[in-house]
């Protein structure tokens, strides 16, 4: 067995130490740099998801954009589609607000019917009358009942007040009732259709 000196075996000891502690130090900063190496592959992960979430964002918000610029072309079409279909609505009201009138003016001509013939008036009759008949008076009231609701008053007015003078001017049953079924079956069609000219340019503008 060879003798050794024992400073050097403990110098030997000592540096088996120090190079022990530092290979741990070194195994505990391998290990540290594996742990950040894995933050940093997880930070990549979610990096990578949070792109492409931006890019699905992005490609929703560029969708989002053309139906935007398609809704700005599309709106004037969409106003002038509300606007008759508003149109079309008025229309239609004023069209069950006629035929309940034509059908009172249907109950009045089977009135006026039964009245003749009851009472024996022929289509020559021309009696003297010098008032408004009754009758010719309801047929004008319904003729400005076929206009539009502002002008009623003013035509209701005006034919009772032409009534009244063909019958002060000696216009009989005749002359008075052909006057009232002209109001309904011909003038007030024609005023109203000249009446309701404006409102209508006004819904296509």
């Amino acid at each position: 067995m060879t003798n050794t000196d024992p400073d050097r075996v403990r110098d030997l000891a000592l540096a088996l130490a120090e190079d022990l502690a530092d290979a741990q130090e070194i195994a505990r900063e391998i290990a540290d740099a594996q742990e950040i190496a894995r933050e940093i592959a997880r930070a990549e992960r979610a990096a990578r998801e949070i792109a492409i979430s931006i890019a699905r964002e992005i490609a929703d918000a560029q969708e989002i954009a053309r139906h935007l610029a398609d809704a700005r072309e599309i709106a004037p079409a969409l106003d002038r589609i509300v606007t008759f279909a508003l149109a079309l609505a008025r229309e239609l009201a004023d069209a069950r607000e006629l035929a309940h009138v034509l059908g009172r003016a249907c109950d009045l001509t089977r009135e006026l019917d039964g009245f003749l013939a009851g009472v024996g008036i022929t289509a020559s009759s021309s009696g003297q009358l010098r008032v408004p008949m009754r009758l010719a008076g309801r047929l004008t009231a319904i003729a400005a009942g076929l206009l539009p609701g502002a002008e009623r008053a003013r035509y209701r007015e005006e034919f009772g007040s032409e009534l009244t003078d063909i019958a002060l001017a000696g216009g009989g049953r005749r002359a008075q009732l052909a006057y009232a079924a002209w109001t309904v079956l011909s003038s007030a069609w024609q005023l109203r259709a000249a009446l309701r000219s404006p409102r209508r340019r006004g819904a296509v503008q």
